[in-house]
């Protein structure tokens, strides 16, 4: 022990690179460490990247006691720039993921069997130039396009979730989404920071009937592999639930699928290049087949989560009371909204 400003290999009680815990018959461990992989966006770069930083002191991996040893659990394995964990790693290589809104204000999406890069979610309820382009919700970004903002929803055309859709304009190649394989080793341990391979991944994404016939929604690979799936409005796999139509594909990643260039990836992109008139869009869901999904739309002005969308893209809806109390629920399903859940307050006599 002793003062960090006399010697820097001093041990203080601020600086707790093991801590243990007993309770009764219990026992947990935690290792404890200062530098972790932080996910943020890069104003010089023009995109996100994620980078080893010494930021806080935080727990890493994890045990509990067990016969006379420890077992080990899991760690986290990824951090927002407000030490925010975005990434869990289980004592089984099982990943678990979530992500924040572009205001970093709100959990907009998480997952389980899956990694960070490997799934995303945007509702198009938040927006942020940079020099490089425009960036969204889930780190979807309109970079190399013009025209693409978002637009307030109105009585003539009203958003799927939330308060606002996309707009791209006619010609324009949208907004996209990429990842692509970076595995990367910590110690012993294999990292998969990246896309991972091996999987079969779904990307949907809701079009407004009013859009232009040619818009798409595409989803390809490119770089040891090429191949690419599209869908548009007229497809028999489209579904119409009232102004509205969800577009659903699906892609296969090689077990043995790389990249040799940033601009190459798995991308999945919201296509207007062929449209004569504008393409609407709204809630825009990537992730692999064989893990799990939810998702959420806040009012961050309030804090009150407005929609919930589950896997398949469908919305549960919330409506409040000025004082914050859930009077109604409705559900999206293939037929249209239904009411599952209807409150009603008031407030007994005096006398």
């Amino acid at each position: 022990l002793g003062a960090k400003w006399v010697d820097p290999a001093n041990k203080n009680i601020l600086t707790p690179t093991i801590e243990i815990e007993e309770t009764g018959v219990n026992a947990t461990r935690s290792d404890w460490a200062l530098e972790h992989r932080i996910r943020s966006f890069d104003p010089v770069a023009g995109h996100y990247t994620t980078s080893l930083a010494n930021t806080e002191w935080q727990p890493t991996r994890s045990y509990v006691a067990e016969n006379e040893g420890w077992k080990y659990l899991g760690r986290p394995t990824l951090f927002g720039p407000r030490m925010q964990i975005l990434e869990q790693k289980d004592m089984a290589n099982g990943y678990q993921a979530s992500k924040l809104s572009l205001t970093e204000r709100t959990p907009i999406a998480q997952t389980a069997n899956c990694n960070f890069n490997s799934f995303t979610y945007c509702s198009f309820e938040n927006s942020k130039q940079f020099s490089t382009g425009t960036w969204f919700d889930g780190e979807v970004t309109a970079t190399g396009a013009t025209g693409v903002v978002l637009q307030p929803g109105s009585t003539s055309l009203s958003a799927h979730s939330g308060n606002s859709y996309v707009s791209v304009p006619a010609g324009s190649t949208g907004a996209y989404f990429r990842s692509a394989p970076s595995p990367v080793t910590d110690g012993s341990e294999l990292l998969q920071t990246g896309l991972m391979c091996g999987r079969t991944y779904r990307a949907m994404v809701w079009i407004h009937t009013s859009s232009a016939a040619q818009a798409k929604l595409r989803m390809g690979l490119t770089g040891s592999y090429t191949t690419e799936v599209s869908t548009s409005m007229s497809d028999p796999g489209a579904l119409q639930v009232g102004d509205w139509i969800r577009l659903d594909v699906q892609i296969t990643v090689p077990v043995d699928y790389t990249t040799s260039s940033t601009d190459q990836g798995l991308t999945v992109r919201i296509d207007n290049s062929a449209g004569s008139a504008p393409a609407y869009f709204d809630d825009l869901l990537f992730y692999p087949v064989d893990g799990s999904f939810s998702g959420a739309v806040w009012d961050e002005r309030s804090g009150r989560m407005t929609d919930a969308i589950g896997p398949e893209g469908f919305l549960t809806r919330y409506t409040y009371a000025a004082d914050g109390s859930v009077i109604l629920v409705e559900q999206e399903t293939e037929n249209g909204f239904s009411k599952v859940q209807e409150n009603s307050f008031g407030f007994a006599k005096p006398f």
